[in-house]
């Protein structure tokens, strides 16, 4: 897992995405409030305990940047979301996931609530390419008014080689578009 802390993954922005607060976790002084607990989008790069301990952010759509511990093919994304729950209407729905830098997008992705399927879902990315940072962009959610919990995402690929060519998601598009690049690496 790429993103994750333990390797040097770490967030650096959730644009035009507010943290949704935590309802109840509110300390006052002579009833004023004082401090109010909410979440950390930090919760989906590390393990979780148990529900509740999500990255809540306000809406049903929202984004966030990962700048993982390496430059890596990425070769796939898992999503994680607390089960059983009785209530999955917080849950991500339909998920874009882009390279950053680039600005281009490399997978459309649907996390799935049906009983059937699993809480941990991994998504297979078509390329590997070297990235090393991910958006997320949490474009829907299975219904909750109110906000959408991320729970955990991990990235998955290979490390770049010492030496190895670093070429960006656009120029490989262009090379592939002009006949100059042949073979798309498909680890």
């Amino acid at each position: 897992d790429w993103a994750s802390l333990a390797v040097g993954g770490s967030i650096i922005s959730t644009p035009h995405t507010t943290t949704h607060p935590t309802p109840g976790q509110v300390l006052s002084l002579l009833g004023v409030p004082i401090w109010q607990h909410s979440s950390s989008p930090r919760q989906i790069i590390q393990p979780h305990a148990g529900s509740g301990q999500c990255w809540a952010f306000s809406g049903q759509s929202g984004q966030v940047v990962l700048q993982l511990g390496e430059v890596v093919r990425v070769t796939g994304v898992t999503i994680e979301h607390i089960r059983p729950s009785p209530d999955l209407s917080s849950a991500p729905s339909n998920i874009t996931v882009w390279a950053h830098k680039d600005n281009s997008s490399l997978l459309n992705l649907t996390y799935s609530i049906s009983m059937s399927s699993s809480s941990v879902q991994t998504f297979h990315i078509p390329s590997s390419l070297p990235i090393s940072q991910l958006r997320l962009q949490v474009t829907s959610n299975w219904g909750h008014p109110e906000y959408t919990c991320l729970y955990r995402v991990r990235v998955h690929g290979t490390q770049m080689k010492e030496g190895e060519d670093m070429i960006t998601v656009k120029e490989q598009a262009t090379r592939w578009n002009e006949g100059t690049l042949s073979v798309i690496s498909r680890n």
